[in-house]
């Protein structure tokens, strides 16, 4: 039997239409920093989020386009969230 390795970057984004709430999760919380000293903080196989209660979703194609298309942004940071109104939950784990 050999190592297991997996990276998981990035976030996911799970939408509500009906509602308007959505759930994200980012992935790979683990950072690395400092110049002289460094320090990393986070892990690797953590997954953070939040579900909150959204803006109005149109789901039209331009939405999706901007959400999950190559050009989609890329949120690395909960703080980050331009169109929660208001948070029903956080969420916290690990994929292993």
């Amino acid at each position: 039997m050999g190592e297991r390795t997996v990276e998981v970057y990035g976030h996911c984004m799970f939408e509500d239409l009906t509602n308007n709430r959505k759930a994200l999760m980012i992935m790979n919380t683990f950072k690395k920093t400092g110049w002289i000293r460094s320090s990393a903080t986070g892990s690797k196989s953590e997954i953070e989020g939040v579900i909150y209660n959204s803006t109005k979703l149109s789901g039209d194609l331009a939405s999706s386009r901007k959400l999950y298309g190559r050009d989609a942004e890329a949120i690395f940071d909960l703080k980050n969230i331009k169109d929660m109104k208001s948070e029903i939950c956080k969420v916290k784990g690990s994929w292993l």
